[in-house]
């Protein structure tokens, strides 16, 4: 399955916009109550009080109504962190700081809580997805367009990123059994201990200014 290009969340008119988003709020409680594989179609229709045709016209087949509540999850996260991190300049810092309020609210979050009661492998495909468009790739994206600029390349960020993005998608699938992550508190150090020196690597193996274009300051 693929999650759905950004710009696919806004298609339609003003009017199926409302339409669209209460049959998504609707599958998403569909989808915490009874997981991904038990929920249907009909019971979104049902729940609804519209037909199956018009779930399905308003948001595609049942793929595709998965991937669009999964978006808004993380469009709904990246706000939030973006909201989180704006008080940093530094990457290093701003990684952190993406990590403890990233990692609470994945905590908090009723869909990934029912995921991982229902049916945790569901999850862990939704992650993976198909290269380019799994909850994986779409978040190394977001970690990555937060941490670029003041000393850390468009380049260092994503390969931090990705390193990040599968460090804490791993503590979600299987629980750590060494670290205290259950407070605000205990994960920011645990991203300070750990996730610093990614960063920090990342950005001393990907300057912002190759090496070869400039020679004691002077561009040569």
């Amino acid at each position: 399955m693929k999650l759905p290009a950004r710009s696919a969340l806004a298609e339609g008119l003003s009017t199926e916009y409302s339409e669209r988003d209460r049959i998504l709020d609707i599958a998403r409680a569909e989808f915490i109550d009874y997981g991904f594989e038990r929920t249907t179609i009909a019971n979104i229709a049902r729940r609804a009080g519209i037909s199956r045709v018009t779930v399905n016209r308003r948001c595609g087949d049942k793929d595709q109504i998965i991937l669009s509540v999964v978006q808004r999850e993380l469009n709904a996260t990246f706000r939030d962190l973006a909201r989180r991190c704006a008080a940093f300049d530094e990457p290093v810092r701003r990684a952190v700081e993406i990590f403890v309020g990233g990692w609470q609210l994945a905590k908090q979050n009723s869909l990934v809580a029912a995921v991982m009661r229902h049916e945790p492998q569901g999850l862990q495909k939704l992650m993976s997805g198909d290269p380019g468009f799994g909850a994986l790739d779409i978040g190394r994206e977001m970690w990555a367009s937060l941490i670029t600029g003041n000393g850390c390349s468009s380049r260092a960020a994503n390969a931090a990123a990705e390193l990040l993005v599968r460090l804490t998608a791993s503590l979600l699938l299987i629980p750590a059994t060494q670290f205290d992550l259950n407070t605000e508190e205990s994960a920011r150090r645990f991203a300070e201990t750990f996730m610093v020196p990614i960063v920090t690597s990342a950005i001393d193996a990907n300057p912002e200014t190759p090496p070869n274009q400039q020679t004691d300051g002077a561009p040569i």
